[in-house]
């Protein structure tokens, strides 16, 4: 089995919590990445089904994207966000969370899964190790460093 790793890469068309509708069957996690001409072609190669996306405007260079999946069913991912420094382990009952996330860049690892469905054939791609890197704001960096945070429940609370 032959683990692949991309990483400084965008995402893209996120659905980290499974939910069903025209492009997802419900339950299914899943998200694109977003990676260059090269790795595409590459990919495509070895049976992985590569999307094209057209540049928005004219001069713009097309997107590559392929589809990772995220399963909990054999082999939990390892997937941490970095946020100004602090890695945090996501589990299956908090990856949902990445679909509101501000993504910067990630840096991810999968596997290939090749699958057969009558004439039709190909290579999934299922996430083994992603390291998120969210935006991260200017003024929570600055109130972060310079205030404590309450919860409502603290006898410690100014108010």
């Amino acid at each position: 089995m032959n683990v692949i790793t991309i990483k400084n890469s965008s995402v893209a068309y996120k659905n980290f919590r499974g939910i069903g509708g025209e492009y997802n069957n419900e339950g299914d996690r899943n998200f694109n990445v977003v990676i260059d001409e090269t790795t595409a072609r590459e990919l495509k190669n070895a049976g992985y089904n590569i999307r094209v996306q057209p540049g928005r405007k004219e001069g713009d260079d097309d997107r590559y994207l392929l589809k990772i999946n995220v399963s909990y069913r054999f082999v939990e991912p390892n997937i941490y966000v970095i946020e100004d420094g602090t890695r945090v382990k996501i589990t299956e009952d908090t990856v949902g969370r990445l679909d509101g996330a501000n993504i910067d860049f990630v840096d991810l690892s999968f596997t290939p899964s090749h699958w057969k469905k009558g004439a039709r054939e190909g290579v999934a791609a299922y996430l083994k190790t992603m390291y998120v890197y969210l935006q991260v704001d200017e003024l929570d960096r600055e109130w972060n460093e310079n205030h404590p945070v309450y919860d409502d429940d603290e006898e410690t609370a100014p108010f």
